[in-house]
């Protein structure tokens, strides 16, 4: 598969309303908040995948989608990480 900007528009709108496309899981929305926090980018991919139960979103496409949407900082222990808590655990 090709990143082009088309194919993370697509993602985009299948994580925003899940629903609309006849997946299970939560929207985007509901999982992720804003926070002045930063937790690394692996451990928030890996935590938004247990809770979709779904790996077809690849780690690439979930990055990008995440640096437009959340503020990007380095954690404690110097990972990037994403500005944000999770509202379901």
């Amino acid at each position: 598969m090709q990143l082009t900007p088309q194919v993370i528009s697509e993602f985009k709108k299948i994580i925003s309303n899940p629903k609309d496309y006849n997946f299970q899981f939560p929207a985007f929305d509901e999982i992720f908040e804003k926070s002045d926090t930063p937790i690394a980018k692996h451990l928030a991919y890996n935590k938004y995948i247990s809770i979709i139960k779904n790996r077809n979103l690849t780690k690439m496409i979930f990055y990008i989608i995440m640096d437009e949407v959340f503020e990007v900082k380095k954690c404690e222990d110097g990972d990037l990480g994403y500005c944000v808590k999770f509202k379901i655990n």
